[in-house]
């Protein structure tokens, strides 16, 4: 669920429909009723919004559709709920986004596909890992990967861009094992 500059409330729904698709809910009046229905390409996996009316919603990858639904984020502009941008992500497997001062936009990523299966398909194998990326919106597209620790979950970024990172432990699940503390201005792992 996410909650847009301009009042706006956005809840991912699942459907039954072939497919699985995730059917976004724009609740926006008094009424209780929703105001209109975005067609999302895949399971919903994180919902940010933005001060300037920006929603940016983040989707797993589907390896069992045809033609093979990879991961990927729509950005939709709340006020008249139109798509500006899709991006999609040929190896990412995110949990959580995050607005960096920077003008970026930070996905933790826990788990890619292994080297030299990004192409193969529907039997591709994941690997776990540990990054942040770094999206350019205006390029669409990834443009740095920061190595932090294995499992990152959960993200959060201060305004003076030090990133606060909640890892999952790699053989508990999804106990919590450890926060760390990135420097997105020097780009290095603080603590």
């Amino acid at each position: 669920m996410g909650v847009s500059s301009d009042g706006k409330v956005f809840i991912a729904r699942r459907t039954v429909r072939p497919g699985w698709t995730v059917d976004l809910d724009v609740y926006g009046n008094d009424e209780g009723l929703p105001i209109g229905t975005l067609s999302m390409p895949s399971l919903t996996r994180d919902i940010l919004t933005d001060d300037n009316g920006m929603v940016y919603v983040s989707h797993a990858e589907r390896t069992e559709a045809d033609p093979r639904v990879p991961a990927g984020l729509t950005v939709i502009r709340s006020g008249d709920l139109q798509t500006v941008a899709k991006i999609e992500f040929q190896q990412y497997y995110f949990y959580q986004l995050a607005l960096g001062p920077d003008g970026l936009l930070y996905g933790a990523v826990g788990r890619r596909l292994a080297a030299g299966d990004i192409e193969s398909g529907g039997n591709a194998k994941m690997e776990n890992t540990g990054l942040l990326v770094a999206m350019d919106l205006d390029r669409q597209r990834v443009v740095d990967e920061l190595p932090v620790p294995t499992g990152p979950y959960a993200l959060m970024i201060t305004p003076e861009g030090k990133a606060y990172i909640l890892h999952r432990h790699p053989t508990q699940g999804s106990e919590p094992s450890q926060v760390s503390v990135y420097d997105l201005k020097e780009r290095k792992l603080l603590k």
